[in-house]
């Protein structure tokens, strides 16, 4: 339920600022150049990147205290202090 009102709200700002941005560049007869085949391929390499390292950034975080082979906590050591 939140979720989904949350969502609506999103939406509606989004298409609020779309609007918004779509007037101001008619109002200042801003011409945008279409994206050269380069440009695309920056963006899908740039994205492809960003994605990569949010996820190993979320496994290293979600096993930093694990052992990387089982993924399961290892067991207490001991520790005796002379």
């Amino acid at each position: 339920m939140f979720r989904h009102i949350l969502t609506q709200h999103i939406d509606r700002i989004r298409r609020v600022l779309h609007k918004a941005a779509r007037q101001w560049l008619t109002l200042t007869d801003v011409k945008i150049p279409a994206p050269t085949d380069r440009v695309r391929w920056l963006y899908v390499v740039w994205t492809i990147s960003i994605i990569y390292l949010a996820v190993v950034l979320v496994i290293h975080h979600l096993g930093a205290d694990r052992d990387p082979l089982t993924l399961t906590h290892p067991e207490p050591q001991l520790r005796i202090h002379r």
